[in-house]
Order: structure tokens, then sequence, then C-alpha cells
């Protein structure tokens, strides 16, 4: 997904991750739904295309080490001032 190709996965594959089936990557579950899947990407750049793109910026959004390490240091940051406040915490 983060190098912007066409992506077909299975559900499992992606659980966890907040994507939708025929946004970011198409879904195939079945060796028919591989194939057709598989068919329709190399039938419709277009398609190949946009899935790609909207992949790749999905990972930028929700993948990137600031957005993933933003939590901890939200965390870290609560934990320093409360344990002691003279403490300046830049970013």
């Amino acid at each position: 997904m983060a190098c912007g190709r066409p992506v077909v996965c299975s559900a499992p594959a992606v659980r966890g991750l907040r994507v939708e089936p025929g946004l970011q990557f198409l879904q195939a579950n079945s060796a028919d739904e591989w194939v057709n899947a598989i068919t329709t990407i190399f039938n419709d750049p277009s398609l190949a295309s946009e899935l790609g793109i909207a992949a790749a910026a999905w990972v930028q959004i929700h993948h990137l080490w600031d957005a993933c390490l933003q939590p901890l240091t939200e965390m870290f940051d609560v934990h320093v001032h409360d344990t002691d406040p003279t403490i300046e915490v830049t970013p």
C-alpha cells in the first residue's frame, strides 16, 4: 500500500486496519474473487491507479512515524510533568 501500487488481499490481511474495500484495496477471499480482482486491476488501469494513490495516501496519514508516536509522546509528556513540573519537554 505504501508503494502506491494496487493491492488485492483477503479480509484477515487487513483486520485491524481502518481501510475500505474498493477504496484503498480490492478484497478477495475465494479463488474466484482473487481471479476477478486481479483481472479487474489489469483491465482497468484507471482503477488500479486510483487504488494505489488512495492506499499510499492512507499509509501517509495513518502510519508515518510522527502519527504513530504521537500517543506515546503525549503519554510521556503527561508523565514527566506529573512527576516533575519543572522539566520542560520540547518536541
